[in-house]
C-alpha cells in the first residue's frame, strides 16, 4: 500500500523539482542574455534576452502554482535572482536582488490567496492578479544589472547604438500613423525622406486650411477686408497673392469660400529648409532619398552620442548611466505588462496539459467558511 502511495506521488515530486531547476536555469540564461545585450558586439536585439524572460515567468509561475514547499520554493526565487551575481560585481546589487525577491513573494502569496479564495479553478485570472508584481522585479533586476554594469565604463561605451531594421523599424511603423493617417499602410522602409515630409506638408497645410476656413465661416463678415486679410497671411506666414485676394473679395461679398492653394515652389522651399533643419539634428547631409526608418536612426544615434560626449567633464559621465538606466526602467515596465499577458497564458495552457497528462490533478473539496449575516 505505501509503495502504491510513493509511486502515484513520485511524478509529481520529480515534477516539482524539474519546475524548480528550470526556474533556476531560464534564470540564469535571462541574466547571461542581458550580460551580452551591454557588451556584445551586435547583441542588442531584445528579442532574445525577451524570450529567456518569458521562459523564466512561465517556470516561475507554473513553480507558484504547484510546488507546496514553501521554503523549497522561496529558495528557489533566492537563487534565480541571486545567479544574476556571475554578471554583476557590486555588493550594492543585493539590495535588489533582496527588493525583488520580495516582489516575487508578493506575487505568489497574491497568486494562491486567488486561488484558495476561488470557487473554481481560473488560472489566468489568478495568475493575473501577481504577475505585475514579478514584472516589476525582473525590471528592477535588469536595471540594476545595466547600471552596475556600465557605471564604470568611458561615457562613449555607455552611449547604445540603435540599429537599422526589426524592431527599430517595427516601432517607427507604429508612430507613422500616428503623425498622418496617410502613413496607415506605409512602411518606413518604404517612404523616402522627401516623400515623408512632403506628406507632414500637406497634412499642416490641410489642418490650417481648415481652421482659416471656419474662423471666416464664423466671423468674417464681421471683419474689414484688411484683417480678414492679415488673419489669413499670420496663419500661411506670408502675404497673399493677388488671385488669393479676390476669392477673399468673393467671400465677402456672399460667394463660397475656396482656400488658397500654395505653390509647389514654396513647398519645395519649406522641405529644403526642413532637411536643413534635420541635417544639424543628424549630424549629416540629410539629402531627401534617404529611407524614414534610416533617418530616424541615424537622428536618434547622434543625439545619443552628443549626450554622451565627455565635453562635459566627470560629473557628466556619473550622471549618464542614472540616465540611462531610467530610460530603461521606464520602457521595460510597459513592455513587461504587455509581454505578461502572454505569459499567463502560456503557464495557463501548459497548466491544463500537465493536468490532461495525469500529473496534475484538480479536486472539489466541501470547505466551511465564515460569512457576516
Amino acid at each position: 500500500m505505501n509503495f502504491l502511495m510513493l509511486t502515484k506521488t513520485m511524478p509529481k515530486k520529480i515534477l516539482f523539482h524539474v519546475l524548480l531547476f528550470l526556474t533556476v536555469v531560464a534564470a540564469f540564461f535571462s541574466w547571461y542574455s542581458v550580460d551580452r545585450a551591454i557588451f556584445a558586439e551586435g547583441a542588442s536585439d531584445f528579442w532574445v534576452p525577451l524570450g529567456w524572460f518569458s521562459f523564466f515567468a512561465v517556470m516561475l509561475s507554473l513553480s507558484i502554482v504547484l510546488v507546496r514547499k514553501r521554503v523549497l520554493l522561496w529558495a528557489a526565487f533566492f537563487v534565480s535572482l541571486s545567479v544574476s551575481f556571475f554578471f554583476v560585481h557590486s555588493f550594492l546589487h543585493l539590495a535588489t536582488v533582496a527588493l525583488s525577491w520580495v516582489f516575487v513573494y508578493a506575487a505568489q502569496r497574491s497568486i494562491e490567496e486567488d486561488i484558495e479564495t476561488s470557487i473554481k479553478i481560473h488560472l489566468m485570472k489568478s495568475l493575473h492578479r501577481g504577475i505585475f508584481l514579478v514584472v516589476i522585479a525582473f525590471v528592477l533586476m535588469i536595471s540594476s544589472q545595466y547600471y552596475f554594469s556600465i557605471r564604470t565604463l568611458e561615457s562613449e561605451r555607455i552611449a547604445p547604438n540603435i540599429s537599422k531594421g526589426g524592431t527599430t523599424s517595427w516601432v517607427i511603423n507604429m508612430v507613422l500613423p500616428r503623425i498622418s493617417p496617410e502613413f496607415q499602410q506605409v512602411k518606413s522602409d518604404e517612404i523616402t525622406t522627401d516623400e515623408f515630409l512632403g506628406e507632414i506638408y500637406e497634412t499642416i497645410i490641410k489642418k490650417e486650411g481648415e481652421e482659416i476656413k471656419n474662423k471666416l465661416e464664423s466671423g468674417a463678415s464681421s471683419l474689414q477686408k484688411d484683417q480678414a486679410e492679415k488673419m489669413i497671411e499670420n496663419e500661411l506666414g506670408r502675404k497673399l497673392t493677388n488671385d488669393e485676394r479676390k476669392q477673399l473679395e468673393a467671400f465677402e461679398s456672399g460667394s463660397s469660400l475656396k482656400m488658397p492653394s500654395v505653390s509647389p515652389q514654396i513647398k519645395q522651399d519649406i522641405i529644403r529648409e526642413w532637411k536643413k533643419e534635420l541635417s544639424k539634428s543628424a549630424g549629416s547631409e540629410i539629402k531627401g532619398d534617404e529611407k524614414v526608418s534610416d533617418l530616424f536612426v541615424v537622428i536618434m544615434n547622434s543625439k545619443i552620442d552628443e549626450l554622451a560626449e565627455p565635453r562635459a567633464g566627470k560629473e557628466k559621465s556619473k550622471v549618464l548611466p542614472l540616465i540611462f538606466t531610467m530610460v530603461l526602467f521606464l520602457t521595460l515596465i510597459p513592455l513587461g505588462s504587455f509581454a505578461s499577458r502572454f505569459w499567463t497564458g502560456i503557464a495557463a495552457g501548459m497548466f491544463w496539459v500537465l493536468r490532461k497528462a495525469g500529473l496534475v490533478s484538480v479536486v472539489t473539496e466541501t470547505r466551511e467558511a465564515e460569512v457576516i449575516r
